[in-house]
C-alpha cells in the first residue's frame, strides 16, 4: 500500500521479488507438517488446522504480489502480470 500511496518503485519491486520466497516457505512449511502426521497421528488435527493457516497466507501474499503488479502498471506503464518467465528477471521482474 506504502508503494501505491508513494509510487515507490522500490517497494512494489521488493513485493513481486519475493514472492517466490512466500511459495517456497509454504511449501517447505506444509511438507513439514505432513511429515509430522504422518509420525504422530495425534497431530493430524492440528496439523491439518496449520496447513490451513499456511495456504491462506500464501494466498495473501499472492494477493499482495497482484496488488504490486496493478500499482507497477499504474506508475510503469507496463503490464507484467501474463509474461512468459523468460522475458522476467529472477526477482520476477522484467
Amino acid at each position: 500500500m506504502n508503494a501505491f500511496v508513494d509510487g515507490t518503485e522500490e517497494l512494489t519491486n521488493a513485493v513481486i521479488a519475493r514472492d517466490p520466497e512466500v511459495d517456497q516457505l509454504n511449501h517447505l512449511t506444509i511438507a513439514a507438517l505432513i511429515e509430522q502426521m504422518m509420525q504422530n497421528r495425534a497431530s493430524i488435527r492440528g496439523g491439518v488446522l496449520l496447513i490451513s493457516i499456511a495456504k491462506a497466507l500464501e494466498r495473501a501474499a499472492d494477493h499482495a504480489q497482484n496488488i504490486a503488479e496493478e500499482v507497477y502498471y499504474l506508475y510503469q506503464g507496463k503490464d507484467i502480470r501474463h509474461m512468459p518467465p523468460n522475458e522476467l528477471r529472477k526477482d520476477g521482474l522484467p
